[in-house]
């Protein structure tokens, strides 16, 4: 056993005052949520010389118990190493050298409720307690055996002894605290800690460990507001000195981290927040900067600004990604992607709207998965620009009417209506075509997006020029007769060709002959008005003919 004066850093001589100051200097150097063992070794030798009689027989034991101390030396390695069957018998040894030994006795008290042996634990502080009825550690002890029993009443009654004897004892109000939590009283925590704090009608730094109890208290409570309060509080009574201020940052940091467990990452934030104005360095810097980061996550998901839920999906996944699959995430940005292609006005202002909002008040988040964000704004612009584009094209009469079915039935994948609109292009003039491959340039979107189309539009005009041009273009005998190369009769005459007579030799060689005399034949018609109407009566006839053969 050390010798306990020692520990304190004190003459054997001390009085009680420079005990207590000695007591309180180590507890700065050494809290007991940094230092927990050095505190323990603090803790007992201020509880042991602070009481007479327990000084008293210290110091009878210390100067002539040689043999109890190798034993005692014995039993406390044995207690390390969680031999406890085996510290008892060593512990019991002791006591038949020398039985009024008091901390032997709170020692082997102490081993029995390791041992789960708590009849027998109790026996030996109900002894004590008799014995030494001012003693707080006995009734804090006492407390701990009925806590470990469930016997919560009698461990509150023990403890608020233990606490009116000893007001200074941090383990007893941690003790109090956590019971009351444990029984779901959170409130009640709370009140016996504000008395504690004012209790001296004042508050300063030896108030901080029951204020920072007060944190989770409130934070159990999800109580921002008294969260609020108490970081306030911690910012008044913050000492100048530099160690001081590092030990109440760092215990800050601590229960930031406890905090962010638990899944309350605005509250997190807030003392992480409070850490770093007391005392900053790197690791706390860094604490801070990623607990915003869910706390601005956890501000988004309740945002109702954002009127396209959506959007939150990129950053929520990026935050909370190991909760959920690979699938969740693509899955969240297809149904972003397919609502962008759908062409409803109002979802795609919707969807800009949320955006534009979401980077102005979450640029931090925005810039976690930037290049998602911009990814979707590109296509989000496109989309909008295309549909602005479309309803000005759909109305736009310069373009061939056909063209425009195809395009608006690929927009929104109508088969059946891109099958009618091809039709329609079939029976179109080249001409007609023409002007609406030059007035689609009038739509850079939309060109762009159904290029493939367009390309293939181009490809049959170029085809039947060519066709035409290797034909003597120009003057037929059907187009002489209706006067208009674009005439419905004339385009039946046509299709009849391509449809049918292209098949055979007999039809090829056909359109061969007429190739050859009709630029000739056309002339002579155009002067000859009886001879032409004749012939319009022959062709009436025959496009009737072709008409019912679905040509």
């Amino acid at each position: 056993m050390e010798n306990l004066y020692e520990v304190l850093g004190i003459d054997k001589n001390a009085t009680d005052q420079e005990i207590k100051k000695a007591y309180n200097k180590l507890l700065r150097k050494y809290p007991p949520e940094k230092e927990a063992d050095k505190y323990k070794e603090i803790r007992e030798a201020y509880d042991t010389l602070r009481d007479k009689e327990r000084r008293k027989n210290y110091d009878a034991y210390f100067e002539h118990g040689e043999e109890i101390k190798k034993l005692e030396k014995e039993a406390s390695e044995l207690i390390e190493q969680e031999n406890y069957s085996r510290a008892e018998t060593i512990l019991k040894k002791i006591l038949i050298i020398s039985p009024e030994i008091i901390h032997i006795r709170e020692l082997l008290g102490d081993v029995f409720l390791l041992e789960e042996k708590y009849d027998e634990s109790m026996k030996q502080f109900n002894s004590l307690i008799q014995e030494y009825p001012n003693n707080s550690d006995y009734y804090f002890k006492r407390g701990c055996i009925y806590k470990e029993k469930g016997m919560y009443v009698n461990a509150e009654l023990d403890y608020l002894k233990s606490y009116s004897l000893d007001y200074e004892n941090l383990g007893t109000i941690n003790e109090i605290v956590y019971l009351y939590i444990k029984q779901d009283k959170i409130d009640k925590a709370i009140s016996f800690l504000n008395k504690e704090i004012y209790r001296d009608n004042s508050i300063d730094f030896d108030d901080f460990f029951c204020l920072s109890k007060l944190i989770e208290c409130y934070v159990l409570k999800n109580d921002k507001l008294g969260l609020q309060k108490v970081i306030l509080d911690i910012k008044k009574i913050a000492p100048e000195d530099e160690d001081t201020r590092k030990y109440m940052s760092w215990k800050l940091a601590k229960l930031a981290i406890t905090i962010y467990e638990l899944e309350y990452y605005i509250l997190a934030y807030e003392v992480a927040d409070l850490a770093k104005s007391l005392y900053s360095d790197m690791k706390i810097e860094e604490l801070v900067n990623s607990f915003k980061t869910y706390k601005l996550t956890e501000e988004l998901l309740k945002d109702e600004n954002i009127t396209y839920p959506p959007l939150k999906g990129p950053i929520f996944y990026y935050m909370f990604g190991e909760k959920f699959s690979k699938e969740d995430r693509e899955k969240n940005l297809e149904v972003i992607f397919s609502d962008m292609s759908s062409m409803n006005f109002d979802v795609l202002q919707k969807m800009k709207n949320s955006l534009t909002y979401f980077i102005n008040n979450y640029f931090l988040l925005y810039s976690e998965r930037e290049e998602v964000y911009k990814k979707i704004k590109e296509e989000l612009d496109r989309q909008i620009l295309l549909e602005k584009e479309f309803n000005l094209f759909i109305k736009d009469n310069r373009i061939n009417k056909a063209f425009r079915l195809c395009i608006a039935a690929l927009q929104i994948d109508d088969k059946n209506s891109f099958n009618e609109g091809i039709e329609g292009i079939k029976r179109s003039s080249i001409s007609s075509l023409k002007t609406t491959l030059e007035e689609i340039n009038r739509y850079p979107t939309i060109r762009d997006k159904f290029s493939n189309f367009i390309s293939e539009i181009r490809k049959i005009i170029n085809s039947t020029s060519s066709y035409n041009s290797g034909k003597n273009e120009g003057c037929y005998i059907a187009t002489a007769v209706y006067g208009n190369y674009d005439a419905e009769e004339v385009l039946v005459l046509r299709k009849f060709r391509d449809k049918f007579l292209q098949k055979y030799l007999l039809g090829r060689s056909f359109i061969k002959l007429y190739y050859a005399v009709s630029p000739t034949l056309a002339k002579k018609l155009k002067a000859e008005f009886t001879i032409t109407k004749l012939i319009k009566k022959l062709l009436d006839k025959f496009v009737c003919y072709l008409r019912k053969k679905e040509y």
